[in-house]
């Protein structure tokens, strides 16, 4: 059986015979999140963008807009998922060309799931290697994803940055002592032009 490598099946024709492939290695990484990161490529031709998920080290896991593969060496014949902490899923057969191309394709409801969850276990049993198991911390791959959406242009779902409450502390003005959120000066501030603080 063919070894997992370092090309991506990016924008996958799932079901079709003709799939792209691009060299992740030369890829530049433009986002990280979790134990997730970002891979972009240009076409030299088209210009065209694509960019590419992958989780961990190595290149086993590959994440694009709609599905994520995972890599299962030795032919995979079916697979079973567990979801977070729910029941695990019921066995499906893997699809002909899962088998062919030693990778599990979690797409249309199986990858939408992954957006609910933090956690996903994944057990395989095929030709060569018997069962071959994953276990995937799915943290940051929310984030990732919809940066591979929007097309490596921007960090997506970046919250502004959030005010933090004003400090509150004791002080003076003219020896009478009192506590309040303090304003952006600190202590050395004034009522009513009074006395500085202390």
């Amino acid at each position: 059986m063919r070894k997992i490598t370092k090309t991506l099946f990016v924008s996958a024709f799932i079901g079709c015979s003709n799939i792209a492939i691009a060299d992740l290695s030369k890829q530049p990484t433009v986002y990280k999140s979790g134990q997730w990161e970002v891979r972009k490529s240009v076409d030299a031709m088209t210009d065209k963008v694509t960019c590419t998920g992958i989780y961990g080290k190595g290149y086993r896991y590959q994440l694009n807009g709609d599905s994520l593969f995972i890599g299962v060496k030795g032919g995979p014949r079916s697979v079973t998922l567990r979801y977070g902490t729910n029941a695990a899923e019921k066995l499906r057969l893997a699809s002909d060309m899962e088998t062919k191309i030693n990778y599990i394709i979690l797409k249309g409801g199986e990858f939408r799931k992954l957006s609910t969850v933090n956690r996903l276990r994944l057990e395989s049993l095929t030709y060569v290697r018997g069962i071959v198991s994953a276990d995937i911390d799915l943290k940051g791959m929310n984030e990732a994803l919809a940066f591979i959406k929007a097309g490596c242009k921007a960090s997506p779902n970046v919250s502004p940055p959030q005010n933090k409450p004003p400090q509150v502390g004791s002080h003076s003005h003219g020896g009478r002592s009192h506590t309040h959120p303090l304003p952006a000066q600190g202590v050395a501030h004034q009522h009513g032009g009074g006395a500085i603080g202390k």
